[in-house]
């Protein structure tokens, strides 16, 4: 996994960046709070041993609470989400609001994308999966035959932290990330509050070595990821992610798995598919 940044009007846009380089092909996903369907509550210490997130030397208040997420994630047959992506930065006196949809409806129907056609996408109708990364180049093949032989770490840029986070649980994995993984190794165990009259169990961890530290939010009833803060404070930087508009179990329009490439897109031959994925390491100086 590489981190980056961006920089958009006047100001550097440190969003949570995670750019996967090309590998085969793969798609993504991602779920949060509950608005809608059914959704069970469940004690951390009730999870099965069946539950796919593996044992790596977490804390184990941290392995609970990331196995109660995951199982209740993995169960479902739907999902669909907005993210809403804010970042404010109070030395340039600025701010940006941008909004990402995520669905996905097993077997194979996926969509990740940014309100911004011209950003990065991964949508699968369930025949073809296009994946278009930052660099405005972009992948089209038949679409693997489940989310679970889709390869998420490796190809597909995803920008919201927590989004990324939730479309690994889908897949059964949060630590299949190697930077996630390690920051989590280093997590202490979370603690509950009461924010705007609701209780989250919260958890922060740093993704990289010099990164600043992100707070993860999870509903304390559903066990669901609701939101994510990252704080520079050097940079005086905040990002803001909240996932809103969840739909769980619920139909979800054809329309949303349709999408239209940028007239400027440029498609990569097979040969460019199999250059060896970039080693993860840290690009921005600012955040990540």
């Amino acid at each position: 996994m590489r981190c980056t940044a961006h920089v958009a009007s006047g100001f550097v846009l440190v969003a949570s960046i995670f750019y996967l380089s090309v590998h085969g092909s793969s798609i993504a996903f991602a779920a949060a709070a509950h608005t809608g369907g059914t959704v069970s509550a469940r004690h951390p210490a009730s999870a099965t041993q069946e539950d796919p997130t593996p044992k790596s030397g977490l804390k184990p208040e941290v392995e609970a609470l990331l196995k109660t997420a995951t199982a209740e994630y993995t169960k479902m047959r739907s999902y669909q989400h907005t993210a809403e992506l804010v970042v404010k930065s109070e030395r340039e006196d600025t701010s940006r609001d941008t909004a990402y949809t995520l669905a996905l409806e097993r077997p194979n129907r996926f969509c990740y994308k940014c309100d911004d056609a011209g950003s990065v996408a991964a949508v699968s109708d369930g025949r073809y999966f296009i994946n278009l990364k930052h660099d405005k180049h972009y992948t089209r093949m038949r679409a693997p035959a489940g989310y679970a032989g889709i390869n998420i770490v490796d190809d597909v840029t995803f920008e919201p932290v927590g989004t990324y986070l939730i479309a690994l649980m889908l897949q059964g994995d949060i630590l299949a990330d190697r930077d996630v993984k390690a920051g989590l190794l280093k997590a202490d165990a979370p603690v509950s509050i009461l924010d705007l009259g609701k209780r989250y169990d919260t958890l922060a961890f740093r993704i990289g070595a010099n990164s600043p530290p992100t707070t993860l939010y999870f509903d304390s009833q559903t066990h669901l990821l609701h939101k994510a803060i990252t704080t520079e404070d050097g940079q005086n930087v905040r990002i803001t992610e909240i996932i809103e508009n969840v739909r769980v179990n619920m139909p979800i329009p054809r329309s949303v798995f349709e999408y239209s490439l940028p007239k400027d897109a440029i498609l990569l031959t097979r040969s460019e598919r199999t250059v060896k994925p970039m080693q993860p390491r840290l690009v921005s100086s600012l955040v990540w």
